[in-house]
């Protein structure tokens, strides 16, 4: 007989570009007990500190934030770099082919649809965390099938 060993909290951290989506998410997030919400910012400027005070497994971020339309974005390789370990999953309002490759390049390990429920996001991040891809936009079927090998193409989206 084999033990199951408990999971540690996946310890995630909130960056949307509306306040209210802020924090209305953070809160459905931590009502689920696999995860711990260390923190939420609408600004990009906030967040450097935010990751290296807290310590986040996840940042959960929309591409634009409240300082500029691709803050979000732009954020990503630096976070890519300064913070190797943190795995990134990007909120997107629409399934533009674009911004799911960009987020891929820029460092995200998973982009996620606000279209879909806590529910499945919280799979999502689970998923991201166990250093698997995540990719959940039911809207991008057809554009999966045309890049299948986006994960092997992408490596930071495999390493743990």
């Amino acid at each position: 007989m084999g033990s199951t060993r408990p999971t540690r909290a996946i310890r995630v951290l909130v960056a949307d570009s509306n306040a209210i989506e802020n924090e209305l998410l953070a809160r459905a997030i931590g009502r689920n007990r696999r995860f711990i919400v260390v923190g939420s910012s609408v600004k990009s400027a906030d967040l450097c500190d935010l990751v290296s005070e807290r310590c986040p497994d996840v940042l959960l971020i929309t591409p634009s934030l409240e300082d500029a339309p691709n803050a979000g974005l732009d954020a990503l390789a630096d976070f890519r770099t300064s913070y190797p370990r943190l795995k990134i999953v990007v909120l997107l309002e629409s399934s533009d082919p674009d911004l799911v490759v960009q987020a891929f390049r820029l460092g995200a390990r998973g982009v996620f649809s606000k279209n879909l429920s806590i529910k499945i996001l919280g799979k999502c991040l689970e998923r991201v965390q166990e250093g698997k891809f995540g990719r959940l936009l039911r809207s991008l079927d057809s554009f999966w099938k045309h890049w299948p090998s986006l994960a092997q193409c992408a490596p930071y989206t495999q390493r743990v």
